[in-house]
């Protein structure tokens, strides 16, 4: 026994002297190299290597190569990239390369289908979809402009010139008038009750637009005028990635409207006076006397006399002696654009992160309009087991918006004989002592009108997948936005006219919240049948708070509105809270049959508390039926013909955009005055303000869709082909009551609106060499809009300009016809009209067609001038990629459409006014109607401002270069591109004098007057 114990210790210590140096092997940290390549042995950038089970990770460089390193020694590697198959590879050495094959069903095409994700090829309805590429070929501040030209069927107009602004889309035009028509956004899948104007466009992965209401539909009442879907970036798996894009812009107004310079404005008001006192200032010779008496109030205004003195100094008038101000130019400025973007991106298999940043800022061209946002957003995507996912996305943003003053419209009435400043270099208050007329100069500085926005956009989920195919997922998402605006004037503004100063603030804060449970099942039958179910239950919470303040007279003025309780005056306050919810059920079935035979069906049950008792819920169905016939063995590996499909849908969607209590009626306030011993005493009282209706109920519309879809020649040639037909039936239309009732109109359902059309997409690859490539996409939309019926039946509403048959927007009045000359024959026809209907016309004045032609022209001579909708819309883009270089353009055009280009002409002579060549007995041929001092408005003005608004516009031109990647890789640098852009710059409108016939006001009205924007941009994108 004695003699096996040192045998036993020295067996031990051997057996551990050659096991140490394994363990110690074990723990000794590896490096492993390689490089991917495709099957065709070219090398893949941006592979994801990651080691399984760890945080551990990297991606390939521009040459395909990677280096990770294996703390333990030992592992395995998960090797993925879009499109490829996925692979593990155990390491058992220091090098291994890999060979990715392609992955067949992750080369097909995913789209967000609302609820949910689709391939492409089973999608049954009409989705259109825009990549982040082509979001950002246009730089923009508002991620829905990016639709513009992009999409078929949707009509994108800007809501005017400020920095800031937003847009207003139409998706296959109107069809309420009084509910919105504006699209459902959806972030992130949680749908949002407001715009995406907080956005940054340098978040969005793709926007899906869902047109008709087949694909619609599963969002029920919110679906009826579309719905627009926002994917943002997310976190991906590999190494640390890092992205920055920015740029800096130069921009400048483009179609300036012009006005009379001093020379011209003389002339002008002369004339208004000899048509208003033709014995006092009869045309011919004229002395500077006679100039003192037209031009009275500027014997009060030393500078302004001079300057007329000025052209008589000799004796005899000579124009070109007087100094022209141009007061336009105290409004205009250039403007500058600045944007960046950061993003970072981590994680593994189990873990994916991004967070990204945003600063942008933008100087209008108008001086105190200017738009400032930042932002920051972080998501994050944690697989805990197996079975379980859970993720969120954190958005903030912050913007500021210096709205300004109407300065560039007000500049237009100025007096350009006055100067703007004395010998001291002090602003003239009243240029000219015309008391209606007060220095703009007072208005940079002295009128300030800010917008504050902060918005909070949470999307949090759960995901737990089930036995039996069963997978739920709950989504909870919050927006809250608190909104300040505020606005000031001083007393030596415009508005004040040396009164007192003025101030308001309003306060809004709105918390939305949406809750969904969805329950989804998938399961294949013999690998023939596919059917996927989606099971939803979601409750939707709107609360908004307001409040305003107005006050007048402030101690102080550098107060602004931040202490209106110094005021003399408080006018007004008010405060209103305003609370609405919605419920909703749906359920959708998705069936395919080999793969060539797809069936989608949905019902949805929506209830909103906004409603009468007994009619909050309404009901949504759609059914959608696809084809596709390249799967077919009469066309199965056609050489022409490599896709084809045929889609067949209809559905109903609903519209309960009422006021939150419109149903019950309203109160309003009323002040009465009681004498109580000759002491007027004020008491407050109320009165009736709304009718209640207990019988509102739901706007619906029900579509029918027809679809193609076609790729040729090995996807060479694809696009779509759409036919739909829409009917809108129980509007809520503001019915007019007469005046007697005491209420001016009431809410009801009634009505039918109809809406029809053809929308083309076409995209091409022209050439395709090793080199260079070639692309284009062409889109087309037709769409007639129309009025079915009205609250009294197929009959017109004149009050209203509503005309069975036509769109809900036209414009009705006389048609101008020209000039009344002085002429035998117009002097008989005017003055048989003067006799019948008791008109004023004379030579000079404007001419109206006799459209009934009963000799007198009256308001039966109203005639529909056109409407204000497009009958088409397109867009063409065209790109080029030669080796490093790319260079894109992109027009849009819109034909067939009028719109009332108001220039606000008053002719009067008191005011300066367009440019415009007017009437005189010297110029006969005068497109515009003689001056006259006595008319405050030239009669039948509205007529001659309605103009065929047709137009195509340049929308982009760009050029890029990316640099070679053997120049980058070296500094770390996975992508570099630097690129020059042009945005808006040029309008071919050849019958419209506007400044641009894509704006339009607040009120919706269209144009504005202040300049369009051309901008220059140089920017740069970079990864790491």
């Amino acid at each position: 026994m004695k003699s096996l114990v040192p045998k036993i210790r020295r067996l031990c210590l051997r057996t551990l002297m050659v096991c140490i140096p394994s363990l110690i092997h074990a723990q000794t940290p590896r490096t492993v190299t390689g490089k991917v390549t495709d099957p065709a042995g070219g090398a893949l950038i941006g592979v994801s290597i990651a080691v399984k089970g760890t945080a551990i990770g990297t991606t390939t460089d521009a040459s395909g190569q990677y280096k990770i390193t294996l703390p333990d020694g030992k592992g395995t590697l998960i090797v993925s990239f879009l499109g490829y198959l996925k692979q593990e590879i155990p390491v058992t050495g220091n090098r291994h390369n890999v060979v990715l094959k392609e992955d067949p069903r992750a080369l097909e095409e995913v789209v967000v289908v609302g609820y949910g994700t689709q391939k492409r090829t089973d999608v049954t309805g009409s989705i259109s979809s825009i990549s982040s590429k082509k979001i950002q070929e246009v730089p923009v501040s508002n991620a829905a402009a990016a639709l513009q030209g992009r999409v078929a069927g949707v009509l994108v107009d800007k809501g005017g010139n400020r920095p800031g602004d937003g847009v207003r889309v139409q998706i296959r035009g109107r069809r309420s008038f009084s509910a919105s028509n504006d699209p459902l956004y959806v972030v992130d899948g949680i749908p949002i009750d407001a715009t995406i104007n907080d956005l940054d466009p340098d978040d969005i992965e793709t926007m899906e637009v869902l047109k008709d209401a087949s694909a619609a539909a599963i969002y029920g009442s919110r679906g009826a005028n579309g719905v627009v879907i926002i994917t943002t970036r997310r976190g991906k798996a590999g190494k640390i990635n890092v992205r920055y894009s920015g740029y800096l812009g130069r921009d400048e107004a483009i179609k300036v409207e012009q006005r009379m310079n001093a020379a011209e404005f003389v002339e002008y008001r002369r004339e208004a006076k000899r048509m208003q006192y033709p014995d006092k200032y009869p045309a011919g010779s004229f002395t500077f006397a006679d100039d003192i008496r037209l031009f009275g109030e500027y014997a009060s205004d030393y500078y302004t006399l001079e300057n007329l003195k000025a052209a008589w100094a000799g004796g005899t008038y000579d124009p070109s002696k007087l100094q022209s101000t141009d007061w336009s130019s105290f409004a205009l400025r250039k403007g500058a654009s600045q944007d960046h973007h950061i993003s970072v991106t981590a994680g593994n298999e189990m873990t994916k992160v991004l967070f990204s940043t945003g600063y942008q800022r933008q100087t209008g061209i108008i001086y105190g309009q200017d738009f400032l946002r930042w932002d920051a957003r972080l998501t994050v995507d944690q697989q805990i087991t197996k079975g379980i996912k859970i993720g969120m996305v954190n958005y903030f943003s912050h913007s500021r918006q210096q709205y300004g003053s109407n300065l560039f419209e007000n500049s237009a009435t100025s007096n350009p004989v006055s100067p703007a400043y004395d010998s001291l270099g002090i602003p003239i208050a009243i240029p000219s002592n015309d008391t209606q007329v007060f220095s703009i100069l007072y208005d940079r500085e002295g009128i300030t009108r800010e917008r504050r926005r902060s918005r909070y956009l949470g999307s949090f989920y759960g995901e737990v997948k089930l036995p039996l195919n069963f997978r739920y997922r709950l989504n909870v998402g919050i927006d809250f936005a608190p909104y300040r605006e505020g606005e000031f004037q001083s007393a030596a503004s415009t508005p004040r006219k040396m009164g007192t100063s003025w101030g308001r603030v309003s306060n809004e804060d709105r918390f939305n919240y949406n809750v969904q449970n969805l329950l989804y099942w998938n399961s294949d039958f013999s690998k023939i049948h596919n059917i996927g179910l989606t099971l939803l239950q979601e409750v939707q919470g709107y609360r908004t708070e307001t409040s305003e303040i107005r006050a007048s007279d402030f101690p102080y003025e550098h107060q602004k509105w931040f202490n209106l309780a110094t005021a003399v005056t408080t006018e007004a306050m008010s405060s209103r809270l305003t609370q609405r919810q919605l419920a909703s059920f749906m359920g959708r079935v998705n069936y395919s049959y080999a793969g060539k035979y797809l069936l989608t069906a949905s019902l949805r049950a929506d209830g909103s508390s906004v409603l009468a008792e007994g009619h909050k819920w309404a009901y949504f169905p759609s059914l959608a039926l696809a084809w596709r016939l390249s799967e077919e063995k009469f066309l199965k590996g056609n050489n022409i013909v490599n896709d084809l499909k045929l889609r067949l849908g209809w559905g109903k969607t609903g519209n309960a955009a009422v006021g939150a209590y419109g149903t019950k009626g309203a109160l309003a306030l009323t002040r009465y005055v009681w004498n109580n011993s000759g002491k007027d005493q004020v008491a407050n009282g109320f009165r009736p303000d709304v009718i209640p209706n207990p019988d509102l109920s739901w706007e619906n519309t029900a579509t029918y869709n027809a679809g193609l879809e076609f790729g040729l020649f090995k996807g060479r040639i694809g696009g779509t082909l759409e036919l739909y037909r829409q009917r809108t039936t129980n509007l809520l239309l503001n019915r007019q009551l007469p005046r007697a009732s005491g209420f001016d109109d009431i809410t009801q359902n009634v009505g039918v609106t109809m809406n029809k059309g053809l929308e083309v997409t076409l995209n091409t690859v022209n050439i395709d060499k090793r080199d260079f490539r070639w692309t284009t996409d062409i889109t087309f939309t037709s769409n007639r809009e129309q009025i079915v019926e009205l609250y009294n039946g197929a009959k017109d509403d004149i009050g209203n300009s509503w005309f069975i048959g036509q769109p809900i927007s036209v414009i009705y009045r006389q048609r101008a016809i020209g000039i009344w000359q002085n002429t035998r024959e117009d002097i008989d026809l005017l003055t048989k009209y003067n006799t019948n209907g008791g008109t004023k016309f004379a030579p000079g004045k404007i001419k109206i067609d006799d459209i009934n032609s009963d000799g007198k022209i009256n308001e039966q001579d109203r005639v529909i001038l056109g409407s204000q909708t497009p009958r088409w819309i397109g867009s063409i883009s065209n790109t080029f990629t030669y080796k490093g270089w790319d260079l894109s353009f992109f027009l849009i055009t819109r034909q067939r459409y009028v719109l009332e280009n108001n220039l606000g002409l008053s002719f009067q002579g008191r005011y300066n006014t367009a440019k415009v060549d007017y009437w005189t007995p010297d110029n006969p041929n005068g497109r515009y109607p003689r001056p006259n001092g006595g008319l405050e408005g030239p009669e039948y003005i509205t007529s001659m401002y309605v103009e065929d608004a047709s137009h195509v516009r340049l929308r982009n031109v760009s050029i890029g270069y990316k640099l070679p990647a053997k120049l980058t890789r070296k500094a770390g640098i996975s992508g570099f591109r630097v690129y020059a852009t042009g945005t808006n710059l040029y309008v071919w409108a050849p019958h419209f004098t506007g400044t641009d016939p894509e704006v339009f006001n607040d009120d919706n009205s269209r144009p504005v007057r202040s300049p369009s924007v051309r901008s220059f941009i140089l920017g740069v994108n970079v990864e790491f």
